[in-house]
């Protein structure tokens, strides 16, 4: 039963994830050739992925949730295949452009994951009480 669960949060994500994807980049654009659209998607979605895992970490969600968020809406909102096919134009059209492009999502994405985790990290520790100490 909790298989069921889990594979029913990854399709249902999935398809919450690719329309907030679709809808973005329908509103943004690009900035001329340059697919910022893609670009922030894939950086928004590594910031949230870093802020789901962390919660997994601690513990502090069921299974099927942290799969539904993590494989199902990031794995749909973000995507290796939008990535590849903003910058495959570029190269012959502005390969100045691709370069930074590839550049930027290579460098801020894991960033932005690392920056998630950290921000909860924070947040966890400043909310936390000091156990009070037990005087024998």
């Amino acid at each position: 039963m909790q298989e069921w669960k889990r594979m029913a949060a990854v399709f249902l994500g999935g398809a919450i994830g690719g329309l907030l994807r679709a809808l973005i980049s329908e509103g943004m654009g690009g900035w001329g050739k340059f697919p910022i659209d893609v670009l922030l998607i894939n950086i928004t979605g590594s910031f949230l992925l870093g802020v789901i895992q962390h919660t997994a970490f601690r513990r502090i969600r069921p299974d099927w949730l942290v799969v539904g968020l993590g494989t199902g809406v990031m794995g749909g909102f973000t995507t290796f295949s939008t990535f590849a096919k903003g910058s495959l134009p570029l190269f012959s059209q502005a390969p100045v452009l691709a370069f930074t492009y590839i550049l930027a999502t290579g460098l801020c994405g894991p960033a932005a994951a690392f920056g998630g985790q950290w921000l909860m990290a924070t947040l966890t520790q400043a909310t936390k009480r000091p156990t009070e100490e037990v005087s024998a």
